[in-house]
């Protein structure tokens, strides 16, 4: 186990006071919905992270491993994260560059961009 602070890093799972980060990126791009359906099948509490958790997630990036870097979005911007943090209405989210820690908002409907899933945690993985 490797200690980041309160952050420890657990059989390659960020492990933060209040969240577990999955072990890999969803396998494919999606769009949020996509995304969605993707991490409630996975069960056991899985869910699309915050814009706070995946700030935390891009400070740790190097430790947490399993990033995915083969896509390029057709704009020109790798990298880019769903969070699950609504923008400046209940029609946007924010979305994160893993790479360098950039925040916008889109539209919740617009685009297919990568997912890490995370979950929270009690205080048993804490000891």
């Amino acid at each position: 186990m490797i200690k980041l602070g309160k952050e420890n890093i657990l059989d390659d799972l960020l492990i933060t006071e209040t969240f577990q980060v999955y072990p890999q990126d969803l396998p494919d791009i999606m769009t949020y919905l996509e995304a969605e359906f993707a991490v409630a099948a996975l069960g056991d509490g899985w869910r699309i992270p915050t814009l706070a958790e995946l700030r935390l997630m891009c400070k740790y990036k190097q430790d947490i491993h399993n990033f995915y870097t083969g896509y390029t979005y057709s704009s020109g911007y790798p990298y880019w994260y769903w969070s699950s943090t609504k923008g400046n209405n209940d029609t946007t989210l924010f979305i994160v560059r893993l790479l360098n820690g950039d925040v916008t908002w889109i539209p919740k409907d617009y685009g297919r961009y990568v997912c890490r899933p995370v979950r929270s945690v009690d205080n048993e993985y804490h000891q």
